[in-house]
């Protein structure tokens, strides 16, 4: 039944966007789609849709005091998704990162109720203004560079970034038993050109940018307290220079 409803679900969506535009000679912008996939969804009942099909999410490590493996929090957050190839908007996500699970919390549920997402069916999600997707990376070269999900930041279509989110673990045995803390360690990949590159230094972003190589230094010294905080911004920002300086090369 749930396939069927996805299928009438898309159906819908694309039909009422047509004739928005069609009749009312506007562009199907006015109408978002957005705005149709929430009003199916409310229609069917959310607890219907092809989102609840998912296994309960069990973290069976317990953290010390503010230490917890999800990125950013460990409450949910609105979020999207697109989840066996259908979109879902405002819906309760966290991302365990330590074990590279999307938890859901499904609709009309307490927050102590989760599903982890089938990692093979999440397709892309969008949470705390950053964009995730699956990938499935074949390289023998990049031994790290493992299928899961990650941040994606396009500079352009020959310069992309790949952040795999990660949090190390550490066990701590204390009297009243056994705990976990968890440290951030990301990972970064470069998309240059149809070749990936591991990118986790100053001088491994030199070697792929020889004639840069008195920029990247200075932005790395500038830009100090930006990496020690948060590295992924810190990445995408350093890629943004990058493009702008290919930019005017070629200009």
């Amino acid at each position: 039944m749930v396939k069927s409803l996805v299928h009438l679900k898309t159906t819908i969506a694309v039909t009422i966007l047509f004739l928005f535009a069609f009749s009312f000679k506007t562009s199907a912008q006015e109408v978002s789609e957005k705005s149709v996939y929430n009003w199916f969804d409310s229609k069917i009942g959310q607890e219907n849709t092809g989102l609840n099909n998912a296994p309960l999410y069990v973290n069976p490590y317990r953290p010390i005091k503010d230490h917890h493996t999800f990125l950013k929090t460990d409450q949910f957050t609105i979020g999207n998704i697109n989840y066996d190839g259908q979109p879902y908007f405002d819906v309760k996500l966290k991302y365990d990162i330590y074990t590279d699970q999307l938890v859901l919390n499904p609709f009309g549920q307490f927050e102590n109720v989760a599903v982890a997402l089938i990692q093979e069916k999440t397709n892309s999600f969008f949470i705390f203004n950053k964009n995730f997707v699956k990938l499935n990376p074949k390289t023998n070269t990049l031994p790290d560079f493992t299928a899961g999900y990650y941040e994606i930041y396009k500079a352009n279509e020959d310069l992309i970034l790949y952040t795999k989110h990660h949090k190390d673990i550490n066990k701590i045995v204390k009297d009243d038993g056994v705990f976990y803390s968890y440290k951030t360690k990301n990972r970064f990949y470069l998309l240059y050109n149809n070749n990936y590159y591991a990118v986790n230094s100053k001088n491994s972003f030199i070697k792929i940018f020889p004639e840069f190589k008195s920029n990247i230094k200075s932005f790395f010294s500038l830009n100090s307290e930006v990496y020690k905080n948060d590295d992924s911004e810190f990445m995408k920002k350093l890629i943004f220079q990058i493009n702008t300086l290919l930019k005017n090369k070629s200009n």
